[in-house]
């Protein structure tokens, strides 16, 4: 009975297997030197954690008043996949989960939906020519570091000027 026997056509055919050697190192050479590189790959996390607080309320209280309303809401969403709800007494504790297609960029757009469906006072920067990640550009960084020290300006109880014109 003979049977086809690599080992020995390898051996037997020594040009052909050099041959094929040489070619899969050189593919593989290629390939690595051609493999996408990042330092820090971008990826984009799409769940968004609502916490919402009432004192003195009932578990069930919480789930019809506060969970279920918000829930029915943020089904509205474009990129909705699931909310896992989770209440307790005076705590509702939710989790949003957009699509795993949901582009980048529409990330951002959907959680400010959500934050403002649930009337959080919050807002929305957009960078001019700026893509979804905005570290592209040092102009980018420094405009959303500037976006953020003001937001949290608007929000603090002192004024971080005040503090240093007592001094």
């Amino acid at each position: 009975m003979l049977s086809f026997n690599l080992s020995a056509l390898a051996v037997r055919e020594r040009a052909i297997t050099l041959f094929f050697i040489f070619a899969a190192a050189c593919a593989g050479i290629y390939a690595y030197f051609h493999l996408g590189r990042g330092e820090d790959p971008s990826f984009t996390i799409k769940v968004l954690t609502v916490t919402a607080v009432w004192p003195g309320a009932t578990a069930q209280e919480m789930q019809d008043l506060v969970a279920e309303p918000l829930e029915k809401r943020l089904q509205e969403l474009r990129w909705y996949d699931r909310v896992e709800t989770i209440t307790r007494p005076g705590l509702a504790l939710m989790t949003l989960q957009l699509l795993d297609k949901t582009p980048p960029k529409e990330v951002a757009e959907q959680f400010y939906q959500a934050l403002k469906l649930r009337k959080v006072d919050t807002a929305l920067v957009r960078i001019p020519g700026a893509s979804h990640e905005i570290n592209t550009r040092p102009s980018n960084m420094l405009a959303q570091v500037l976006n953020t020290i003001g937001w949290f300006e608007r929000h603090r109880a002192i004024p971080m000027n005040a503090g240093a014109a007592e001094k």
